[in-house]
């Protein structure tokens, strides 16, 4: 059975066509890990009325400086149920925790791949990395990976162990309807917090 989702994306307005010819980007850069759920394309899900769009808006405020005209999209998600990994799921959580406590070594391994210095190290968090070998060892087949996760947002509130978003990373991009993405928000900076930052 199929299941429809929403996801929601911020981009640079100026990305929008090309995303909706060529697809999102899959790949993972040299210079950084995996991000948490592994490689993929990611999303906000809407938990409660307006969080995910809300969480867009911060996302891009927060990690997207260079960006000249922020957007989030709406991104229409169509993928049989059978391929959907769920880490909200309990069962699915601890199986993938005791993969980790038993392969430490292999992860290990993977990690020295990457440069000490590259930003995956230096965040700290190899769970991208964990979740790659857990999905080829295992034989795992999923197009989506859903988890309940917590964003750094701001520079206070750095950790947390509970959640502010709920996150997608689509592995298949042919489950994305590009055709029905819609900008949903133009989002304006905050201009006036954005300069006292700089002086």
């Amino acid at each position: 059975m199929e299941r429809e989702l929403l996801g929601y994306h911020g981009s640079d307005e100026k990305y929008v066509v090309s995303m909706k010819k060529d697809n999102f980007k899959m790949r993972v850069s040299k210079s950084s890990f995996p991000n948490d759920l592994g490689i993929g394309a990611y999303f906000y899900l809407e938990r409660g009325e307006g969080e995910a769009l809300e969480n867009v808006r911060k996302y891009l405020k927060k990690y997207k400086k260079n960006y000249e005209t922020l957007v989030g999209l709406e991104v229409p998600i169509v993928v049989d149920e059978e391929l959907i990994l769920d880490f909200n799921i309990r069962e699915s959580s601890e199986i993938f925790e005791e993969f980790i406590r038993k392969n430490r070594e292999n992860i290990d391994k993977e990690l020295n791949k990457y440069h000490e210095k590259s930003r995956g190290f230096l965040r700290g968090n190899f769970d991208g990395i964990a979740m790659e070998l857990f999905l080829e060892f295992l034989g795992v087949d999923a197009d989506l990976i859903i988890k309940d996760t917590f964003t750094k947002f701001d520079d206070e509130y750095k950790r947390s162990n509970f959640h502010n978003g709920r996150e997608v990373c689509v592995r298949n991009p042919k489950i994305i309807q590009l055709s029905k993405i819609r900008i949903a928000e133009r989002i304006e900076r905050d201009e006036e917090k954005e300069k006292l930052k700089c002086l």
